[in-house]
C-alpha cells in the first residue's frame, strides 16, 4: 500500500473524528493525503492531491452542502464512503453518489473493510449491518 492506488481524503468537521480515521487508515498502510475540516478545504485537497477514496461526513455542515461535495467527488471518479452519526443521512448520501455509508459507531474493522473495498473498486453498495 502507500501508492497512488490508495490515496485517501478524510473530510469531517470534528477534528477528533478526522484524527481517528486518519490514524486507523495509516496504521493499515494507506496513504492519507490530507484531512479536511470543511467543504472548501476538501475541494482544495482534491485539486492538490487526487485521492482515490474520500471518507466524508455528509452533514458538512449541512446535508445539502455535504451531499454536494459527495456528488462532486463521485462524479470526478473518487469513491466516497459517507460516515455520519446520523443514519438518516444514508439515503441522501447514496443519492448523491456515495458508494458506501457507515455510521460513526461502526467498528474500526467495518470502517477499514469499507475503505479497502472501495480501494478494490467494489461496485456494490456497502452498508454496515445495523448501521
Amino acid at each position: 500500500m502507500g501508492d497512488r492506488a490508495d490515496r485517501i481524503l478524510v473530510v469531517d468537521g470534528d477534528r477528533r473524528v478526522r484524527t481517528a480515521v486518519c490514524a486507523l487508515a495509516r496504521a493499515a498502510g494507506h496513504d492519507v493525503i490530507v484531512d479536511a475540516a470543511d467543504v472548501a478545504e476538501a475541494r482544495r485537497a482534491v485539486a492538490d492531491g487526487a485521492p482515490v477514496v474520500a471518507v466524508v461526513e455528509p452533514m458538512l455542515p449541512t446535508l445539502a452542502e455535504g451531499c454536494a461535495l459527495v456528488r462532486d467527488l463521485s462524479t470526478s471518479g473518487i469513491a466516497v464512503l459517507g460516515l455520519s452519526l446520523r443514519p438518516a443521512a444514508r439515503p441522501a448520501a447514496r443519492a448523491a453518489g456515495a458508494s458506501a455509508f457507515l455510521t460513526k459507531n461502526c467498528t474500526p474493522e467495518q470502517l477499514l473493510d469499507g475503505i479497502d473495498r472501495l480501494l478494490g473498486d467494489s461496485a456494490t453498495w456497502i452498508d454496515a449491518p445495523g448501521a
